[in-house]
């Protein structure tokens, strides 16, 4: 992971981080962090563990790099890969899209 970000959304701990999966344990293969999909991770409902924790992953739809996030307004983050691609990841109805 890259960075993070973390506020309290609708009385909800929410945690995102941002990044990119650039190793795959099942197969022992290393991917490039500049070539890689990227990947945003919501966490809601406190810390892993705890009852009402719940997570999504969210991956770019094509390897523009780990990502990162550079920007929030709100509760929409603006993320920017290595590549210099930059996308919306709106936290309440948890979308990734390009920008």
């Amino acid at each position: 992971m890259e960075n993070g970000w973390h506020e309290i959304v609708n009385h909800e701990d929410v945690y995102v981080f941002a990044g990119a999966m650039i190793f795959d344990r099942s197969s022992q293969v290393r991917y490039d962090p500049l070539t890689v999909r990227g990947l945003a991770v919501i966490e809601k409902g406190g810390r892993p563990g705890q009852p009402n924790f719940r997570n999504k992953h969210l991956y770019t739809l094509t390897g523009v790099g780990s990502l990162r996030i550079i920007a929030a307004e709100r509760t929409v983050l603006t993320l920017q890969s290595r590549q210099g691609h930059k996308f919306s990841l709106n936290v309440e109805t948890e979308q990734l899209t390009p920008q």
